[in-house]
């Protein structure tokens, strides 16, 4: 019998025993910002920075405080030069709030953004809440919504 796996199975159980596991039990912290592995892999690099084909980003939470018109012209700039056709955003608000975000973005670009409605949870648990959480999408719609975003409410 070769003792080839034998030494193998001990240089792996060193390698967990001698560096894997002091690192983990070090009380060593590394951020996600900090870790920066170096790949292993090794093939020619082909780098793209458009796509052949137009795409649509299906899931896209555009915070409200970017949405001043420089933003939202540079936001359409970028995705002229991905070929991202569609940004569809999931975060849109209900109401007024989304009202201002239809106006800053889908009201300027109305081919390239499509823009979802979400629920008020405030009063949940009062009585009326369904009703009016309908009559709410219902104008949500109205105003230009083309989708609802639903979110669990975790406890």
């Amino acid at each position: 019998m070769s003792l080839r796996p034998k030494i193998a199975t001990v240089l792996q159980i060193g390698l967990v025993a001698g560096v894997i596991f002091p690192a983990l039990v070090s009380g060593q912290e590394m951020s996600f910002e900090e870790y920066e592995p170096r790949s292993t892999l090794v093939v020619p690099e082909h780098p793209l920075s458009r796509g052949k084909f137009s795409f649509v980003d299906a899931h896209n939470h555009q915070r409200e405080s970017r949405l001043d018109a420089a933003t939202v012209d540079q936001t359409v700039a970028d995705m002229d030069k991905l070929n991202l056709a569609v940004m569809v955003k999931l975060s849109g608000g209900s109401s007024n709030r989304l009202e201002a975000v239809l106006k800053a973005s889908k009201e300027r670009y109305p081919d390239r953004f499509a823009v979802f409605a979400n629920p008020s949870y405030d009063g949940i648990d009062k009585p009326g809440y369904p009703e009016s959480t309908a009559d709410q999408f219902e104008s949500d719609v109205k105003a230009g919504a083309q989708g609802l975003k639903y979110s669990r409410i975790w406890e």
